[in-house]
């Protein structure tokens, strides 16, 4: 049988969480890194690869085209964003040099071919581009 946590061992653990994982205005910490990364200045035109959540676009003040692309219906508000579904295991529907900015989070661990996923991302990433590549990893930390 398991040991039983004390409520001062479960408080503990609770507030390493916290420090592990930070949030900003219910923005998860590893969305607000990534928002942190980009030079927001140099972006017109951004693609979230994976998109499930506006949080990152609603980092971005101003007036920049976002869209996302997903298998799946993604969660929350839609306004001001255009949504594609699609499997980007068959390639992305834009044309060459279409992104300043690309977001592609805790996306490549899910794919068989990720060799194919990076040159559709530098495919439709215009020079100079900045891009944002994130995997989920169970170890992670500040």
């Amino acid at each position: 049988m398991p040991k039983k946590l004390s409520d001062d061992n479960v408080e503990i653990f609770r507030e390493s969480q916290k420090r592990k994982n930070p949030t900003t205005s219910k923005v998860s910490y590893r969305i607000q890194k990534a928002y942190d990364i980009f030079d927001k200045k140099k972006i017109n035109i951004i693609l979230d690869i994976g998109y499930q959540t506006e949080s990152l676009f609603k980092l971005f003040s101003g007036e920049i085209e976002k869209y996302g692309m997903d298998l799946v219906k993604p969660r929350g508000d839609l306004n001001n964003i255009n949504f594609l579904f699609c499997d980007v295991s068959y390639g992305f529907p834009f044309k060459n040099l279409s992104f300043d900015a690309i977001f592609a989070g805790e996306i490549i661990e899910h794919l068989l071919d990720t060799d194919f996923l990076i040159e559709e991302i530098y495919r439709v990433l215009r020079k100079n581009g900045q891009l944002v590549l994130t995997r989920n990893s169970a170890h992670f930390t500040e």
